[in-house]
């Protein structure tokens, strides 16, 4: 259910992937930064203040992830959130300009 309507909010995202392609970039991803900062599901929920089966539903799929939260992750992991996408394999954030 959530892959519909995941796919009819994003049909528009890009010509390459379909939406479900898209989820399959970011999902492993998620799976792949906890794994490599070895943190368990509990400790990165924590972080944005969610329950851990909330964050494990966002981990494999079940839920859509909202924008939010990838900024979170994002600076959780020191990563861009373009990274958490799957549009860059880069894993360096961006530099953020100086706001003086």
């Amino acid at each position: 259910m959530i892959q519909m309507s995941v796919a009819k909010s994003m049909s528009s995202f890009d010509d390459t992937y379909n939406a479900y392609e898209v989820m399959c970039l970011y999902y492993p991803r998620l799976k792949d930064l906890r794994e490599d900062h070895d943190l368990v599901q509990k400790e990165v929920a924590a972080f944005p203040g969610i329950d851990q089966r909330v964050y494990s539903n966002y981990e494999i799929g079940k839920r859509e992830i909202p924008t939010r939260l990838f900024v979170i992750l994002a600076k959780l992991y020191h990563t861009s959130t373009d990274y958490l996408l799957g549009l860059t394999d880069l894993q360096e954030p961006y530099h953020l300009k100086d706001q003086s």
